[in-house]
């Protein structure tokens, strides 16, 4: 009976990764045709930010500042900061004569330390 169950449930299983995998990609591809690539890097860049929080949260549970305003300053100015450097950082990568502000590079490092400053601002002890 288990070997009878077990054969059924592995097509299933295989129906539904592949069902979830083509809505992955509906998704995306239409957020592609209908925003262009700058959503899709958003998007990346804010689950990147929420990992890279996770993980700095195992790492170093506890605040590093103990003050509240200062770690409320630091949620609200670093993402400037951050999307500022690497706008800076793609126009020395691309060896662009004039500095020019890319918005898209911009948002992407402001989403990024965003949202790795609010999980840590929200959940570190």
């Amino acid at each position: 009976m288990e070997i009878l169950l077990t054969l059924l449930l592995i097509p299933i299983k295989f129906f539904f990764k592949a069902l979830i995998k083509s809505m992955f990609n509906a998704i995306v591809e239409g957020l592609y045709q209908t925003y262009g690539y700058e959503v899709i890097t958003v998007l990346g860049n804010t689950a990147l930010g929420l990992i890279l929080g996770c993980i700095s949260l195992v790492v170093i549970p506890q605040h590093i500042t103990p003050n509240i305003q200062i770690r409320f300053v630091n949620l609200l100015i670093t993402p400037f900061i951050f999307g500022a450097l690497l706008n800076l950082s793609s126009n020395i990568k691309f060896q662009k004569k004039l500095l020019m502000f890319d918005l898209v590079n911009f948002v992407s490092g402001f989403t990024l330390a965003l949202t790795w400053a609010a999980v840590r601002f929200f959940f570190a002890k």
